[in-house]
């Protein structure tokens, strides 16, 4: 972004469902796996900054972000700089 002539953040689109806007891959096991921020779902006409986080569960382990936070840690425990990293992405998952 910070190279970029222009950046276009479309924010006021239709949130497309299935789609990359609250997931992502990452390789696990050197296969693909899905990392899904679970959303709010009022209306199939919601715009993207409409969409709400849904983050319902109270039990931190259980909660998406303890589970995004367990896959990563497994899939890159033998990432250089991980353990560098760890520490500060925990709080923001």
């Amino acid at each position: 972004m910070r190279r970029a002539d222009l950046f276009i953040s479309l924010d006021h689109v239709q949130f497309e469902r299935r789609g990359h806007q609250n997931r992502t891959h990452i390789l696990l096991d050197g296969l693909p796996h899905w990392l899904t921020v679970p959303v709010l779902q009022h209306s199939r006409q919601e715009r993207i900054v409409d969409k709400q986080i849904d983050n319902s569960s109270k039990d931190v382990l259980h909660s998406w972000g303890g589970k995004h936070f367990q896959t990563l840690q497994h899939a890159y425990r033998h990432a250089p700089f991980f353990e560098n990293y760890a520490p500060s992405l925990r709080p923001i998952l």
